[in-house]
This record gives C-alpha cells, sequence and structure tokens, in this order.
C-alpha cells in the first residue's frame, strides 16, 4: 500500500514532519525511498503519540529540541537514492525529515548564508509504502 509519493525542500535549520503512517499489522514494515539533491539529510522515525504534542509545542512558539524519547530509529540519507526497509509492530509512525543540529545525530555544516536565507536547500523525493516484513 502506497501512503506517500511526494517532493519537499527542506533548508537548513528545517525540519518536515512526514505521515502519519499506519503499521495495521504486526510483521509489516514500511519501505522508504528517497531521493536527495543537495545536503546530506537524517530520517528518524517515532510513534505518532510521541510527535503529536511535541509538534504542537513548536507550533506554539517551543524553540526546536529533541522529543521526550529517542527516535525509533534513524538513518543518513545522502544525496542520490537510497532505500530501507524498517519492520514495525502496529501502531501509528511519523517519519521526520531533518536538517538541523537540535534533533537526530548528524549535524549539518554551518553556512552563514543560511543566516540570510540564502544557503541552497536539499530537495528530496520519497515514498512511503507499507508491506511485509519479510520479503
Amino acid at each position: 500500500m502506497l501512503y506517500a509519493n511526494d517532493t519537499t525542500l527542506l533548508h537548513p535549520g528545517q525540519i518536515d514532519v512526514l505521515g502519519p503512517f499506519q503499521v495495521t499489522e504486526n510483521g509489516q514494515a514500511l519501505y522508504l525511498r528517497f531521493q536527495v539533491e543537495g545536503a546530506a539529510i537524517e530520517g528518524l522515525l517515532w510513534p505518532k503519540a510521541v510527535i503529536d504534542p511535541w509538534r504542537e509545542g513548536l507550533q506554539t512558539g517551543t524553540p526546536l529540541m529533541s522529543p521526550p524519547q529517542p527516535p525509533l530509529g534513524g538513518f543518513a540519507l545522502n544525496p542520490g537514492v537510497s532505500q530501507q526497509r524498517v519492520p514495525l509492530a502496529r501502531g501509528v509512525y511519523v517519519l521526520i525529515l531533518d536538517e538541523t543540529s537540535q534533533l537526530g545525530t548528524m549535524n549539518p555544516p554551518f553556512n552563514p548564508l543560511g543566516m540570510l536565507g540564502a544557503a541552497g536547500a536539499s530537495r528530496v523525493s520519497y515514498a512511503v509504502e507499507l508491506g511485509d516484513a519479510n520479503p
């Protein structure tokens, strides 16, 4: 089942929250495909129940900081094409694309043009599908 097939621009210091994606049964996985043009970014996966209150805080002015629990998984998304298969328990999940130094383990290099809004954005095309954990 295809959940998402889209493209987003991620500027230095930004995140993009994708989902929610529902895993309907145990023994399933999210299949994630990416094509990144620009700087490397990070993908981080959390349960939706953890991200919802955190995201509400961001929308009301709370400074960007890590959610209250570590991600279920994280992976580097380097320029080019990559794929991830993430087996998950039944539940609802959110994927965060991260080009900040506040989340995850990757820290984008400092670019003084970022303060002026002139630093280049990373273009990320992605597809998210639900399938069997053991193809």
